[in-house]
């Protein structure tokens, strides 16, 4: 068999049986007696039909980055059953490689790969993928956001050869992508989707395939960070209520954050004073009580405690308005329901 198109192979010689299911199994009966001499042996076809195939380029990029593998479409086009075992692949009656098929019923297809096509180059080129917030709703401390997603990879086939051939693009399926370019797949299998693309010796030829997948999101507003409150801010699908909302809610959490920020400020000078009275603490016990150095010591001290008594005070304050403010965030994100205008919810 030669070429690109769809072609008859040759499977055995003469017939010399009939088939038969037998339960689950099945079962083939020489049609006359064979005689056999003592101590000889002799070979039967069994099976001597021509089927149909098709003569393809299969490139999968989980087998083979660069590569495809020269290889058919065989399609059992005979009234019998095909039991599995190995094929030999002759292309205008030259051997082109050795293949392997499992059982197949009458009219079932199959993909058969045989040799390397080093003819034939095909890259992947994986391109950024993008997120689209389709809408938005608040509901009692959730954000609850329906966002699209969208992802694509490029193939890029380059044929060296001297034939025109047809490259079957194996591409992983995923239940939840939904394939979008291009629209439909040659065929779709649980696990994949083909695409048969057509290139000519000597050229180059590229497919998109994009996949795009909607999907739910909650995310509790206690958890929301500057850079998620933004991006619902930003998105044209978003009502100028919940932008609202959640500038709100980005405007009491600087707040607090601010709060908190000076609390540590003070927290850390007190730890700061207090190493330096224990340091103190040690010289004193080495001078005596009477000199002048001790009394500078004294003085210092005193002075370091009047400080910490005022940093303590402001501690105490602080951390009541920022339990204050987290008290009322909480309550107001608690009872904040609002649904997206622009989507009806």
């Amino acid at each position: 068999m030669g070429g690109n198109n769809v072609g008859r192979f040759l499977l055995g010689g003469p017939t010399m049986s009939q088939a038969a299911e037998v339960g689950e199994l099945f079962q083939y009966a020489i049609d006359s007696p064979v005689t056999l001499a003592r101590q000889r042996s002799a070979m039967l076809p069994i099976v001597a039909a021509t089927v149909e195939v098709e003569k393809l380029s299969i490139f999968n990029p989980g087998e083979n980055v660069k590569h495809p593998v020269n290889g058919l479409r065989l399609k059992n086009t005979t009234q019998l059953h095909l039991m599995q075992g190995p094929i030999t692949v002759f292309d205008d009656k030259t051997y082109a490689g050795d293949a392997r098929i499992m059982d197949m019923a009458p009219g079932e297809e199959r993909l058969i790969g045989y040799a390397l096509d080093l003819d034939t180059d095909v890259s992947k080129e994986g391109r950024p993928g993008r997120a689209t917030i389709l809408s938005v709703k608040i509901v009692r401390g959730l954000v609850e956001s329906q966002r699209k997603y969208r992802r694509s990879v490029r193939y890029v086939i380059r044929s060296v050869g001297d034939e025109e051939k047809t490259v079957l693009i194996q591409h992983p399926r995923e239940q939840r992508w939904k394939l979008v370019e291009p629209d439909t797949a040659v065929e779709t299998t649980p696990s994949e989707y083909r695409f048969a693309v057509r290139v000519k010796p000597g050229k180059t030829v590229a497919l998109l395939v994009s996949e795009e997948m909607v999907q739910r999101e909650q995310i509790a507003l206690s958890d929301l960070n500057e850079r998620t409150i933004q991006m619902f801010v930003q998105a044209t699908s978003v009502s100028e209520q919940i932008k609202q909302a959640l500038r709100d809610i980005a405007r009491r959490k600087a707040e607090i954050a601010q709060l908190e920020n000076q609390k540590k400020q003070l927290e850390a000078e007190v730890a700061t004073i207090e190493k330096e009275q224990a340091r103190i603490r040690q010289n004193m016990q080495a001078i005596g009580r009477s000199s002048t150095l001790y009394n500078r010591y004294v003085q210092k001290f005193s002075n370091q405690e009047d400080r910490i008594e005022s940093l303590q005070e402001k501690l105490r304050a602080l951390s009541i308005e920022i339990d204050k403010r987290k008290a009322q965030l909480a309550s107001y994100l608690e009872n904040l329901v609002l649904g997206d205008q622009k989507t009806g919810q």
